[in-house]
């Protein structure tokens, strides 16, 4: 290793952790309080095989064990202590960002790419991966823990192309194209965007290193089937996951078309926001759903041009048509025609993505600057190291976002005043913080911007029982039920506030619905034998915390509730 790789790795290293060093403190967001905080499959090591072949049904990691299993460790170092959950996705970003780095700066010394760049490739191969590293579209990917997925892939993805580098340019390479096939393989085992990796290694090899495909197969036939065999793992983790509890796939709610259209809007933004990275939303909603060609036409019109400049760019600037197909590539599993009905846009879907837009204003900007030096151009080198410091500083001041959940869904709100679900997210934050009137406000403007929105009226009604205002808690859970007869956690909501309230038999009704409408709703039997305790009835709770305890192992509450009926 060299003394240029080596001052690089350092120079990214002091950087990273400057931009990121407040970022230990935020909470879990979202799915994580459901994927690491509430999730007791996760507090057991051992036996770690039950990690990787089933991950918590319906979660951000299901079929996705290598993601999961990450968890596990995580949770057996540190516990529940989100610190070490932040480090680890930091430590996986920074191997991202010296894995690029290596690529980028061999890529860029290749005989492929024009003259003026080869010899330049240290300093902009650099400039390249501190500028993705340090862009602040990239703390959606870091600073919000559950998306260490998308960060695992990106690690995957940038060390398979990595070690197929230095396994083509090295004289005894075996080592390394082992190397980039076990790369893949986890990748794929990580998050199914990864599906592209194989495809883009053909034309990487197509591009920088054989010249054509007749030389590929000629020259690393059996390198390449070895890294497209890892499709089959894919394809049976996919099997297996199916449409994960109806979020991703053709469940009704979001259709095809809708989506695509949607995409075509979010991936324009996208664009914008690789150039002009503000305002960051860290939630988009269900509001930018498009139902009509005729809204977003000038976008789809964008995409197609970029599309097919990136085709005709193979022909006469292999280089640059790379970076466009390696854009697309890389969008198409999550910004196409495969609805994720949770999440119509997201900007951690561009952590790969926007490296393809970096290298071209960086090479780009480089090149210009050649051709315009006779007339006393600006320099190119002090513009890169302004917008490098500039992303740093843009990226600690995002992280403070991410600090708590108020700061977070506040910041979403503002950019964003017609999200319903932000609102309602910053309802929920409110509670948690204690700020109740401040939550039912946010619940309540929540319900304003979509009154069809049963889980909004579920929320408030949980803050008013928070609050002790039972009867208007009631009647909001009562409007929920109302507008979504089979929301079972509701049922068990109302159902515990009746227990609260003595209310035994109305109580046990509420539970029964419950575990009626979700046959493995473990708290839902835990409440109903803790209802039959009360009332006298031990037989039948014996049943119900038994039942429970079958089905999830690791119930505390469960085991104490039933002590309680031992005694």
């Amino acid at each position: 290793m060299g003394w240029q790789a080596i001052s690089g790795g350092i120079i990214i290293s002091i950087l990273l952790l400057i931009a990121y060093s407040n970022s230990f403190e935020g909470p879990f967001v979202f799915d994580g309080k459901y994927t690491i905080r509430d999730n007791y499959n996760i507090r057991q090591l051992w036996p770690i095989w039950e990690h990787i072949i089933s991950p918590m049904k319906g979660s951000t990691v299901d079929g996705r064990p290598v993601a999961n299993l990450s968890l596990v460790l995580n949770y057996a170092i540190n516990g529940s202590d989100v610190a070490g959950y932040h480090a680890f996705n930091l430590v996986v970003h920074l191997l991202s960002a010296l894995a690029c780095f290596g690529l980028v700066s061999r890529t860029l010394a290749l005989s492929a790419v024009p003259e003026q760049v080869r010899k330049r490739s240290f300093v902009l191969g650099l400039g390249i991966a501190l500028l993705w590293a340090l862009h602040p579209m990239q703390t959606a990917a870091v600073t919000y823990i559950n998306q260490r997925v998308e960060a695992m892939m990106g690690l995957f993805y940038l060390s398979t192309l990595y070690c197929f580098v230095r396994g083509a340019t090295s004289p005894r390479g075996l080592w390394w194209y082992i190397a980039s096939v076990a790369s893949c393989t986890l990748g794929m085992a990580t998050k199914e965007v990864m599906v592209s990796a194989p495809l883009m290694v053909i034309l990487y090899d197509r591009v920088f290193l054989a010249g054509s495909f007749k030389a590929v197969i000629h020259k690393r036939l059996r390198v390449h089937l070895a890294i497209t065999c890892t499709w089959i793992l894919l394809a049976v983790l996919a099997i297996r996951t199916g449409d994960r509890n109806g979020t991703a796939g053709f469940t009704g709610e979001v259709s095809g078309w809708q989506y695509l259209l949607t995409q075509c809007d979010m991936i324009v933004r996208y664009i914008r926001l690789s150039i002009w990275p503000h305002p960051l939303v860290f939630y988009y909603g269900k509001e930018r759903l498009v139902d009509s060609f005729a809204q977003v036409w000038p976008q789809a019109a964008s995409l197609l041009v970029l599309f097919t400049g990136s085709l005709i760019a193979m022909r006469y600037r292999p280089w640059l048509g790379f970076l466009g197909i390696w854009f697309f590539a890389i969008l198409s599993p999550s910004s196409s025609f495969i609805p994720i009905a949770t999440e119509l846009g997201a900007e951690h879907r561009m952590y790969l993505s926007l490296l393809s837009i970096v290298s071209l204003v960086v090479i780009g900007g480089f090149l210009l600057h050649v051709r315009l030096r006779e007339r006393k151009f600006v320099g190119l080198l002090p513009v890169l190291v302004v917008l490098i410091l500039a992303f740093g500083l843009m990226s600690f001041s995002r992280n403070q976002d991410y600090r708590t959940l108020v700061s977070l869904w506040k910041d979403t709100t503002e950019h964003d005043p017609t999200n319903y679900g932000a609102f309602d997210n910053l309802g929920c934050a409110y509670r948690e913080a204690g700020e109740y009137q401040n939550s039912v406000d946010a619940l309540t403007r929540s319900i304003e911007l979509n009154p069809d929105c049963e889980d909004c009226y579920q929320e408030r009604g949980h803050t008013y029982a928070t609050m002790g205002d039972h009867e208007k808690s009631l009647a909001d859970y009562g409007k929920a039920i109302e507008m979504k007869p089979d929301f079972y956690i509701v049922y068990y909501k109302r159902g515990s506030l009746l227990l609260k309230l003595g209310r035994y038999d109305e109580a046990l009704e509420d539970f029964d619905k419950s575990v009626e409408l979700e046959e493995r709703f473990t708290a839902g039997y835990d409440m109903r034998g803790y209802t039959h305790l009360l009332a006298g009835r031990h037989e039948e709770a014996m049943n119900d915390f038994t039942q429970a305890i079958e089905i999830n192992p690791n119930l505390p509450n469960t085991y104490h509730h039933r002590a309680e009926l031992f005694y």
